[in-house]
C-alpha cells in the first residue's frame, strides 16, 4: 500500500522535530533545540541528505544482490563446517 505522506514540522516552545521522506524506502526525524537552525535550513540539510542516500540505494540495488550472495554463500560454507565437526 502506497503512503501518500510527504512531511511533517513542529515548533514547539523548547524544540522543533522535522520527519521527511528520505528515500522511497525510509523517512528521516530531526529533533533539535528549538530555535537551534531555521527551519529552511533543516530543510536544505534534509534535502540533500536525502540525495546521497538515493545514490547509496543505487549503488546497493547495483551490487547489493552479488554481496548478499556472497554471504549466503559463506553461512553456507561455515554452516558445511560445523557439521563436519570444525568450528
Amino acid at each position: 500500500m502506497a503512503s501518500n505522506f510527504t512531511a511533517f514540522e513542529l515548533r514547539a516552545h523548547t524544540f522543533s522535530a522535522f520527519i521527511d521522506v528520505l528515500t522511497p524506502n525510509t523517512y528521516i526525524l530531526v529533533v533539535m533545540p528549538a530555535n537551534a537552525a531555521e527551519p529552511a535550513t533543516t530543510l536544505m540539510n534534509i534535502a540533500v541528505a536525502r540525495k546521497h542516500f538515493e545514490k547509496l540505494e543505487l549503488v546497493d540495488r547495483g551490487s547489493g544482490g552479488r554481496e548478499r550472495e556472497r554471504e549466503r554463500e559463506r553461512e553456507r560454507e561455515r554452516e558445511r563446517g560445523m557439521l563436519n565437526g570444525h568450528h
